[in-house]
């Protein structure tokens, strides 16, 4: 008795949708007190900030900036609002808290640089 194999090439494929990587994703859009809040983080770094070098907790190649600065700035923008201080001091931290959630910023004993590169400071 004779056994016939059968040598017929079996071929499959799967697809499956990869996961995309974090720092591929698209941002979130700014709108409201998050895109003031950004704004005066860029005023901040450009008319006050400072390199950290020869630190783990700071990137060396980022401005960083006190966030007593990063108010200050941000009030201003908000002076017209006739918004009460506790008002103001509300919406900062929501949009602190935002912009750090969504990958804009970080922030280390109370110093703060953007994360991403669209802030020019690598160029």
């Amino acid at each position: 008795m004779a056994h016939v194999m059968n040598l017929d090439a079996v071929t499959s494929c799967v697809v499956s949708p990869a996961d995309v990587p974090d720092s591929t994703a698209r941002k979130t859009r700014l709108h409201g007190y998050n895109q003031v809040a950004h704004q005066a983080l860029h005023d901040a770094l450009k008319k006050q900030g400072c390199k950290i070098a020869n630190s783990e907790h700071y990137p060396s190649n980022r401005l960083v900036v006190d966030a007593s600065l990063w108010f200050e700035d941000f009030k201003l923008r908000r002076a017209d609002d006739d918004a009460t201080p506790d008002a103001v001091r509300k919406s900062f931290n929501r949009a602190r808290d935002w912009l750090q959630a969504n990958d804009y910023i970080r922030e280390n004993e109370n110093k703060i640089w953007f994360i991403d590169t669209t802030d020019g400071q690598d160029k």
